[in-house]
C-alpha cells in the first residue's frame, strides 16, 4: 500500500493539490502512479463524513480530476466521465471495482470508443457512461463516417 499521503499528511483534497507537484517524480513511474490510484480510494473513503465502503460522488469526482486530470497525460476521458457523473443523479457513489476498472478504460480507451467492447465485462456505470457518451455525439458512426 502507497503510505506517501500519511507521511506528507496529506489530509483532504485542497492538500492533495498542493503536493502534486512535489509527487511529479513519484507520478512519473506508472507502477507508482497506479499505487497511488488505487491507494486514493481508500483514502478517499476515509475522509469523507460518511463511513461507507463506496466513495461518494462528489469525492470521487475530485480525486478523478485531481489524480487523472487534465494535469496528467495519457489518461482520457476523465473531463466528460466527471461531467456524466455529475450529471446522474442516480449515480451517487463508486465503487472499489469501478474506481479501478476506470483507471484502465481511461487508460486502453480511444476517444472515438472504437476499441471498446460493449460484450466485455466492463462495470454498468461504465457502459452507461459510453452509452451516454455516444448519446451526446461521440457515435461510431458518425466518426467512422469523417474519414
Amino acid at each position: 500500500e502507497w503510505q506517501k499521503f500519511k507521511e506528507l499528511r496529506i489530509d483532504g483534497p485542497t492538500k492533495l493539490k498542493s503536493y502534486i507537484p512535489q509527487l511529479s517524480n513519484e507520478l512519473k513511474n506508472p507502477d507508482t502512479f497506479k499505487k497511488i490510484y488505487q491507494y486514493s480510494f481508500n483514502w478517499g473513503k476515509n475522509i469523507q463524513s460518511s463511513n461507507k465502503g463506496v466513495l461518494e460522488i462528489d469525492t470521487a469526482i475530485e480525486l478523478l480530476t485531481l489524480i487523472l486530470g487534465s494535469q496528467t497525460k495519457g489518461y482520457k476521458h476523465v473531463d466528460s466521465f466527471c461531467e456524466y457523473l455529475k450529471e446522474t443523479p442516480t449515480v451517487r457513489a463508486m465503487n472499489r471495482d469501478q474506481w479501478d476498472t476506470f483507471y484502465t478504460f481511461s487508460k486502453t480507451m480511444n476517444d472515438k470508443f472504437d476499441n471498446y467492447d460493449e460484450d466485455a465485462a466492463w462495470p454498468t456505470l461504465i457502459d452507461e457512461f459510453v452509452a451516454w457518451k455516444r448519446k451526446k455525439g461521440c457515435s461510431k458512426s458518425i466518426l467512422r463516417s469523417n474519414y
